[in-house]
């Protein structure tokens, strides 16, 4: 027989504030419904594979690539003034990447709380724009609340409940959706009193940064991660930029057509959004010069 855990012993987890975002591979469980039972021999099994091996590796690519990008960022912060603490950790279950920060407690930034949270949107937002210009379509939501950090470096708690709300119910097609909780922190850290103290300067400065990187989409109204204004004001004057962006408007033409020539007007509807955002913000920086256009737009 199976003995029963010993449940009268209990771990003794910290709650504190945390800085959390979640990101879905879209696409992928259609793809994967594709696989289906039962298996009676080899072939089927192989068959299988080979349907699940794209959007697997999708999946694969998308955490390597953002754990990657977290990881050269701390190793830049260190012994950087007022940005100890401000560390990002990053999981992954499924088809969904978690990043994470601590705001308080154990692990916490001891400098401004807002610079974790600006380093984690600055992650997403280049993140964002790489992963199109791979083909590989992301959608998410970022929030701050309480959480409580478990073994494996998990996190647990309302915020994550609040994150995937936000992203299986709202965000819907390509971007990131940003949480009341967030929302309200920025606007009062832009509200603190213009004193001499050297922490509410910072804690300001950061916080009326951090809000111009969030826009209201005019879909719908909700706050979203204004990720190719970020990325472009990051990266813009790298040389690659302008092949980056390129190759993710390739993709979002070739895939709006793609779906509306197959009649699936809700698929091909989540990538003309993606065009009519990219044309909004990068044809006024003047990005936008010998890009492809959507025959359908």
């Amino acid at each position: 027989m199976i003995e029963a855990p010993d449940t009268s012993a209990t771990t003794e987890y910290e709650a504190t504030s945390y800085f959390a975002a979640m990101l879905d591979v879209l696409g992928i469980q259609d793809e994967l419904r594709r696989v289906d039972g039962p298996f009676w021999n080899e072939g089927d099994v192989n068959r299988a594979a080979e349907l699940m091996r794209a959007p697997v590796q999708r999946i694969h690519s998308t955490r390597l690539n953002i754990a990657k990008m977290c990881e050269l960022l701390n190793v830049s912060q260190q012994g950087v003034p007022d940005n100890a603490g401000a560390v990002l950790h990053t999981y992954a279950f499924a088809d969904t990447v978690v990043i994470y920060h601590a705001l308080g407690g154990k692990g916490g930034t001891e400098g401004p709380l807002m610079r974790g949270v600006q380093y984690g949107l600055v992650i997403l937002s280049v993140h964002m724009l790489d992963s199109l210009a791979n083909g590989i379509p992301l959608r998410g939501a970022v929030e701050v609340g309480l959480g409580l950090e478990m073994t494996g470096s998990e996190l647990a708690g309302r915020v994550m409940q609040s994150c995937h709300e936000l992203e299986s119910k709202l965000a819907r097609t390509i971007r990131i959706v940003v949480g009341p909780g967030l929302l309200q922190m920025v606007e009062q850290g832009v509200a603190l009193p213009q004193t001499q103290s050297k922490h509410y300067l910072a804690e300001r400065t950061l916080s009326a940064e951090v809000r111009t990187y969030i826009r209201r989409d005019p879909i719908d109204g909700l706050y979203v991660l204004d990720y190719l204004g970020v990325a472009a004001s990051i990266a813009g004057a790298q040389p690659s930029f302008k092949g980056t962006l390129k190759r993710a408007l390739d993709f979002l033409v070739q895939q709006e057509e793609y779906w509306t020539r197959a009649m699936r007007l809700d698929r091909a509807e989540k990538y003309r959004a993606a065009l009519v955002y990219f044309r909004t913000v990068a044809e006024a920086s003047g990005a936008m010069s010998n890009t492809p256009q959507s025959r359908s737009a």
